[in-house]
């Protein structure tokens, strides 16, 4: 009997020593996009590929040069990739002025002018700042629309060391790789 008991009080100190899970996830920038016009851009992306570094529920700070941070309490609410994906649909759709994105897997109608496919390269959270590395293609969805590649690196700095402020930087980030999605799609 008193193994058992000695058992349950290492269990219940275990429980009660566990850090709280914090939970964040990634949100647009910009304001919503008005009611579609006839001039409306209609632009699929298609699924976000990321690194396997960051393609995880927990948080990852880069601390050193070749040292990271797998925080255990510091989570995304959802998938990394999906979080992103949905904040560029809605920033675009802002910076576009065009409310008729879509995103992976929703199903985009047939007559979508562009489709965007992105690759997050790096999404570099430091004490001090986040840098997102990208590179991007644009079809326009005519047989004869030659595909267009795109790379930017962006770097915002972080007001503040805690979490909150590394996820405000990672929207920021990411508005302005929308912003320059956006450019990428305006005609030549």
């Amino acid at each position: 009997m008193r193994p058992l008991l000695v058992l349950c009080a290492l269990l219940l100190t275990a429980c009660v020593a566990s850090p709280p899970q914090h939970f964040y996830r990634l949100d647009a920038m910009a304001a919503p996009a008005g009611s579609p016009t006839a001039q409306s851009l209609r632009v699929a992306i298609g699924r976000v590929d990321v690194p396997a570094l960051i393609d995880r529920s927990q948080i990852v700070e880069l601390t050193g040069n070749n040292e990271v941070l797998i925080n255990e309490s510091q989570r995304w609410a959802e998938p990394i990739a999906q979080a992103i994906g949905r904040v560029l649909a809605s920033d675009l759709a802002a910076h576009l002025g065009s409310p008729l994105v879509w995103v992976y897997p929703q199903e985009p109608p047939a007559d979508v002018q562009y489709r965007v496919d992105v690759t997050v390269q790096r999404l570099d959270m430091r004490a001090d700042s986040v840098e997102l590395a990208a590179i991007w293609s644009v079809r326009g969805v005519a047989v004869t629309s030659p595909l267009q590649h795109y790379t930017a690196t962006i770097r915002q700095t972080r007001n503040a060391a805690s979490t909150d402020e590394a996820v405000a930087a990672d929207n920021r980030v990411l508005d302005e790789l929308a912003a320059r999605i956006a450019k990428s799609l305006a005609p030549k």
